[in-house]
């Protein structure tokens, strides 16, 4: 695999060769010992050239809601949009999103490891302005086992293409701006920097990368801060929500349409 390119491929396998390990360690097959020579088992192959992603300066955030507000797309795209810009998700974890992983009355999203880039379960608290997309997609797509299911019947998939979206922002004029994926960046610098966007004092920037799903490689700490900082990180969305509906102004955001009804 590694000798064809296939650097991802190879990065996601030693993962993988990792999970059984472990797996084998915990029921009595394989020593800890053993199960050590697995842990760094991918610093024997070359590691994937991480790219940047396009993304622009958080002043430039009203530019992006001005453009996709005034973008001719479905409903279901423009919340698979707004929410995932909202939670600071990946493109795969809200095209996936399912209404099982859903919690209404606890206001949180709670992804299973096995759907995570790091492989542990991730606890999203939401914002008023994200928990209203939700809302308004249930009379929508409630039905379905998916919040955003695929808009062709019969599909490969039963759940919205991961690239729609990106694909919505380059129609929308985006197209050499930013992607889906540059969104997250826009996020991160807005809540590391934002006493310089208004907020009194600065968040704590651990916090800031579990709100990313930047997992903690400690496994005892990563259960501390799942488990201790959700209303913190409630907080943090909160304002972030907040801060891109300022951005956003008079264009049209769904966000800011379905909070104002409720």
């Amino acid at each position: 695999i590694e000798k064809r390119g296939n650097l991802e491929t190879v990065k996601r396998c030693c993962q993988i060769v990792r999970q059984i390990a472990e797996f084998a360690e915990t029921k009595g097959y394989i020593s800890s010992k053993e199960y050590a020579n697995f842990i760094t088992l991918n610093n024997a192959f070359s590691k994937p050239k991480s790219s940047n992603q396009l993304t622009v300066n958080p002043e430039r955030l009203g530019e992006v809601m001005e453009k996709m507000g005034n973008s001719n797309i479905q409903i279901t795209t423009r919340a698979a949009f707004e929410l995932m810009l909202h939670l600071l998700s990946r493109t795969g974890e809200i095209s996936k999103l399912r209404w099982d992983e859903y919690n209404e009355t606890e206001g949180i999203i709670k992804i299973g490891g096995y759907r995570m880039k790091g492989n542990n379960s991730h606890i999203i608290p939401l914002s008023p302005q994200a928990k209203a997309i939700l809302d308004y997609m249930h009379p929508i797509t409630g039905d379905s086992e998916y919040v955003f299911p695929s808009c062709k019947p019969g599909g490969k998939k039963p759940y919205m293409n991961p690239q729609t979206v990106n694909m919505a922002m380059k129609r929308s004029g985006l197209g050499g701006t930013i992607v889906a994926h540059g969104l997250r960046s826009v996020g991160s610098t807005t809540l590391n920097d934002c006493q310089k966007f208004g907020h009194i004092e600065r968040f704590d920037p651990e916090q800031v990368e579990v709100c990313l799903a930047h997992m903690d490689k400690n496994s005892v700490r990563l259960i501390y801060n799942g488990a201790e900082y959700v209303e913190k990180r409630r907080e943090i969305l909160s304002w972030w929500s907040d801060f891109i509906l300022k951005q956003t102004g008079n264009f049209y955001s769904l966000a800011g349409q379905v909070s104002v009804r409720k």
